[in-house]
């Protein structure tokens, strides 16, 4: 595939330099944009492909779609198409900056941020580039005012992603330590299965949940004999059986520890405090 650039370029004035940049490029598989300078800040939102950015502080940054990444002003840098390319690019002049950093944007770290999939921001690039092509002189403060909010919410965006993707470990590490409680269960497995090394899947999991990864099942194991003990008549004996305790000794201990009261004691109690 060839290489296609569709690109508007605005002088702000006549007198100056500076310049506002709005359009989209498509790279094809092989290709380099090697030693890569701009005076400009721009942010390129890749919608396919994959590519690798490398500057003088950063080596082999992976960008993938859905990938947003930053071209900061007087930064030599290369990005190469390791698959055909398409991204949208916007760019403001490196004065934009300061006031990027007053909306809490910090442009310097990461350079490659993850936003997703949303076509909504590929519209907004393409309005914002008619609307810097077809305006007139006059309207080109209002365009880069649309430029420079595109940018925020890209930044916001990330932040969202972040916390998204948090929301879903810890999900899923729920999810993970919630099975199969009437067994032994390896909690380093579950870090594995997350993709995490056991310290930090336990670090992590804690802070989140206030409880160890360990502590969180025998939680969840209690709150099923509880359940057990109030809506059934099993024995104290088939339930400590049913959640896999080795005895009825062990189920007792560790129920009383935790809940306060023998399982017995607590069924009666509940009996009492729920009789009609």
């Amino acid at each position: 595939m060839a290489k296609k650039v569709i690109t508007t370029i605005r002088y702000l004035s006549p007198s100056t330099r500076d310049v506002l940049r709005c359009g989209m490029g498509t790279q094809p598989a092989g290709s380099c944009q090697e030693n890569f300078l701009t005076m400009e800040y721009a942010m390129l939102y890749m919608v396919q492909g994959r590519a690798t950015y490398v500057d003088e502080h950063h080596d082999a940054i992976p960008i993938k779609a859905g990938d947003v990444w930053q071209r900061l002003p007087n930064v030599v840098h290369s990005v190469f198409c390791h698959e055909v390319c398409t991204w949208h690019h916007v760019a403001v002049p490196a004065a934009v900056i300061p006031l990027l950093e007053v909306a809490g944007i910090d442009t310097i770290k990461p350079i490659v941020f993850h936003i997703g999939h949303h076509p909504q921001i590929i519209r907004r690039y393409e309005l914002v580039r008619r609307r810097l092509h077809d305006g007139p002189q006059s309207q080109l403060p209002y365009s880069m005012m649309a430029m420079q909010q595109l940018m925020i919410d890209m930044h916001q965006l990330a932040k969202s992603a972040g916390k998204d993707a948090e929301d879903h470990w810890l999900d899923r590490a729920r999810q993970l330590l919630g099975q199969n409680l009437n067994q032994r269960m390896d909690t380093q497995n579950v870090a594995q299965q997350l993709g995490m090394t056991y310290a930090s899947f336990r670090k992590n999991f804690t802070q989140a949940t206030g409880t160890s990864p360990g502590q969180y099942r025998i939680r969840l194991r209690l709150q099923q004999a509880q359940e057990q003990l109030a809506g059934s008549h099993l024995s104290i004996a088939d339930i400590a059986q049913n959640l896999g305790y080795p005895d009825v000794y062990s189920f007792n201990t560790q129920f009383a520890r935790h809940i306060g009261l023998p399982p017995g004691q607590y069924r009666k109690q509940w009996q009492w405090e729920n009789k009609a």
